[in-house]
């Protein structure tokens, strides 16, 4: 019982943790970003530069955009996930 309580208010605390908001986190969630969409855009341009006439639209360039950032976005968020606990 007092083990469960234990883990109980581990877990609360990795979870306050996770939320809170700090310059580090922010730094780094703003470096993953960037290199994302560093990768994304050299992939339109690599594409387009190859002919790939459907590159030529914006809309098709935001899709591509969108669904890469759908696929990193628990890599990008992993930084306010609660880490798991020790046992």
């Amino acid at each position: 019982m007092a083990k469960s309580k234990k883990r109980e208010k581990e877990e609360r605390k990795a979870v306050d943790e996770a939320k809170k908001i700090t310059p580090a986190k922010l730094l780094r969630l703003a470096l993953k970003s960037m290199v994302f969409a560093i990768i994304v855009a050299g992939l339109v341009v690599v594409l387009n530069l190859l002919g790939v006439p459907a590159l030529g639209s914006a809309w098709v360039q935001l899709g591509i955009m969108f669904v890469v950032y759908l696929i990193a976005y628990p890599f990008l968020m992993s930084e306010f996930r609660p880490k798991s606990p020790k046992k």
